[in-house]
């Protein structure tokens, strides 16, 4: 079977909007122009480190704010919200691989607005019995639509998940932090040493699970690792 007939077999292409269905011929972003002017897109003043949107002066949110950090800076196209959640629900939870082309094709358009340099993408990995129980790694599909808009090298065996944690639902931010804790390990240093990672996530909320993987690739020997998601979840400020 041919490469591209195997990409569009995971990532077809069709001539309905997946919003609303409406009858369109933009095979990049499968949705039209009238429903891309109401997607909930990420904008005005945001926070320095997560993309928070910032309620008053400043560069960093609450959550922020005087923290350290392993991952430089996390971006995102979309909030967590509306249409977004429902296409990070589907292809996450139901199957819908097709989704990744859409928000993967606006996380490689957020990505080159932000003019970061990076050298290498590699997906948050998921745990290995989650992994048999969906058949993929949403991350992954996010990851190799950013690896060809954006002309990156992808590589999904680099960062391993070792340690079968609960899902992150439903956890405080105390709990999910605890929850990560030495969750994942580098497999080949030589592949990391001295570069600059783009880390791939689906949805970012408290950051526990991206700042573990930093740390973990930071350690082994990274220069530096920002985290590019598909939407933000808005956090409540108390």
């Amino acid at each position: 079977m041919k490469f591209k007939t195997i990409i569009n077999s995971i990532f077809p292409t069709g001539l309905s909007c997946l919003c609303c269905n409406r009858d369109i011929f933009d095979d990049e972003y499968n949705i039209c122009d009238m429903c891309k002017n109401t997607l909930p897109y990420l904008t005005g003043k945001l926070c320095e480190h997560c993309g928070e949107p910032l309620v008053s002066d400043g560069k960093y949110c609450i959550h922020c704010k005087g923290s350290e950090f392993y991952c430089q800076k996390i971006v995102s196209p979309f909030i967590y919200t509306n249409v977004i959640k429902s296409f990070v629900v589907g292809l996450k939870y139901n199957g819908k691989k097709y989704y990744a082309n859409c928000l993967g094709t606006y996380m490689a358009q957020t990505f080159k607005q932000h003019n970061i340099k990076c050298d290498l993408i590699i997906p948050v990995p998921l745990c290995e019995k989650r992994a048999k129980e969906r058949g993929y790694n949403q991350a992954e599909l996010l990851a190799h639509v950013v690896s060809k808009k954006v002309n990156l090298e992808m590589n999904n065996k680099i960062l391993l998940r070792i340690k079968q944690t609960p899902t992150q639902v439903n956890l405080s931010h105390y709990e999910r932090n605890q929850n990560m804790i030495d969750a994942f390990k580098v497999n080949n240093k030589k592949e990391i040493k001295g570069k600059t990672i783009l880390l791939i996530d689906d949805v970012y909320t408290t950051g526990a699970t991206i700042q573990e993987c930093a740390k973990t690739l930071i350690i082994a020997g990274a220069k530096k690792v920002y985290a590019l998601t598909a939407a933000h979840t808005i956090l409540k400020n108390d």
